[in-house]
């Protein structure tokens, strides 16, 4: 009988693509920009879903609004970016991307090309997973 095993990593980083070309988006010295992120199977993503989630049970006879829920997405999100990689001068619609403006980057409508890659990212169960094979146990 073989058995498989995954292994769930915490991270995994991807690189920027330009949503016109497809192209890796490069800083000044040709440095692919890549995101390292935590994905939805992490107790990272889980604490930061929680936190947001305790925090509408909290607010007895307040609806959500669509724009709040943007707001909880964005900032589940923004909770599961652990690094920004090689984005020197980068800028994304006037704004420069580290983790100081990245709420704000994502915030921005005309960012939605970036924010819908970190968010398919995110949710890449297999870009988490490693898997090995074990040989067949003996009877």
């Amino acid at each position: 009988m073989k058995k498989i095993n995954f292994t769930v990593e915490d991270t995994s980083t991807f690189n920027v693509l330009n949503p016109m070309t497809g192209e890796d988006i490069c800083d000044d010295s040709g440095l692919a920009c890549s995101i390292t992120i935590y994905g939805i199977m992490t107790e990272n993503y889980d604490v930061a879903k929680n936190k947001i989630l305790n925090r509408r049970i909290n607010r007895p006879g307040k609806k959500n609004s669509i724009e709040k829920e943007l707001r909880d997405g964005i900032e589940l999100m923004v909770a599961n970016i652990k690094s920004l990689n090689n984005f020197g001068h980068i800028q994304i619609n006037g704004i420069d991307v580290t983790m100081e403006n990245i709420k704000d980057v994502l915030s921005n409508p005309s960012a939605k090309w970036f924010k819908d890659q970190i968010d398919t990212a995110i949710g890449d169960d297999r870009a988490f997973l490693s898997q090995g094979l074990q040989k067949p146990m003996k009877d």
